[in-house]
């Protein structure tokens, strides 16, 4: 890799290291992006369907997921500091496999409401 640069007392520049993580980690996020960018031709792709629901459900589904983790973490009493980043995307699949049938109803529900408060949401 390149080289380090290293502070007055000799240790390495963590700001440096960090800036590197951050960016090896958006790399994969912008290739998705573009991805999808090239999908966006018109056509209808079902295997879209569960990222356009939550496409069309988003704030409701940021509330819940929120308020809905919390609530786990404080019901299971669940240390933060012991559990590692394999166990967050457990849970978060968990939240999400809870939550997609709520906004599967809620987008019917803002369908047939178009000029109710769930344009707001």
């Amino acid at each position: 890799m390149g080289r380090r640069l290293a502070a007055p007392g000799g240790r390495v520049s963590h700001a440096l290291d960090h800036a590197r993580l951050r960016a090896r980690l958006r790399a994969p996020g912008f290739v998705l992006l573009a991805g999808f960018f090239t999908l966006d031709d018109g056509r209808e792709r079902r295997w879209l369907g569960p990222l356009a629901l939550l496409g069309s459900t988003a704030f409701f589904y940021y509330v819940l997921h929120v308020h809905l983790l919390l609530l786990a973490g404080t019901v299971l009493q669940l240390d933060p500091e012991r559990y590692g980043l394999a166990k967050t995307y457990v849970g978060a699949a968990a939240v999400l496999a809870a939550l997609y049938p709520l906004c599967v109803r809620y987008r019917r529900y803002k369908a047939a409401h178009p000029d109710g408060w769930t344009r707001y949401v």
